[in-house]
């Protein structure tokens, strides 16, 4: 594990604790493997929302058969994603050109850009948008250091690895051929 693994893992093990003294329920983290070369410790796991969590699923599956045509239907099975949810999330990956759609019968989804040119934080950015993985832990609109909130010294450091690590990784920089789990 590195430096930087290893203080994102005390930092969110920290704020993790700081989150249960507060009374507040720990929905912020949660396992995602294919991200982590290591395993950190299950209350420091940071958490996504369902949907950006479905698009990098999509994506690193996708990614495992680069030129590949992908059918919905085969996506949906594999991946275990509702049909309606999945064809919104494609929608989306394709209007940010990551992906494009074929029709017809053989038709399916293919990469319009390759994988090592895809961003994580794109990927966020184009579904959701990453503005609520930088603001203030605790929701409040107006966070500073000039005006912090309880958490904002636990968080500023977590948040600042996490863009950097967002915004530096691409989808195939992940361990996509090492992992059963998508």
């Amino acid at each position: 594990m590195s430096v930087i693994e290893k203080n994102i893992s005390c930092s969110l093990g920290v704020l993790c604790v700081q989150l249960y003294f507060f009374g507040c329920e720990c929905v912020f983290f949660k396992t995602f493997i294919y991200i982590c070369n290591e395993i950190i410790p299950p209350c420091s796991k940071m958490k996504l929302t369902n949907t950006s969590e479905y698009a990098l699923r999509i994506l690193t599956f996708m990614a495992r058969n680069p030129e590949g045509l992908f059918s919905a239907k085969s996506l949906v099975e594999k991946l275990n994603i509702s049909d309606k949810y999945l064809r919104r999330l494609m929608t989306d990956l394709a209007k940010a050109g990551f992906i494009y759609s074929i029709q017809g019968r053989d038709g399916g989804y293919r990469f319009a850009k390759m994988p090592n040119d895809i961003f994580l934080s794109e990927v966020i950015d184009a579904v959701e948008g990453m503005k609520k993985y930088t603001g203030c832990v605790l929701g409040f609109e107006k966070c500073s250091d000039e005006n912090p909130c309880a958490m904002h010294n636990s968080w500023v450091s977590v948040r600042a690895e996490f863009v950097k690590m967002f915004t530096t990784k691409t989808i195939s920089d992940l361990d996509i051929n090492d992992v059963s789990k998508f």
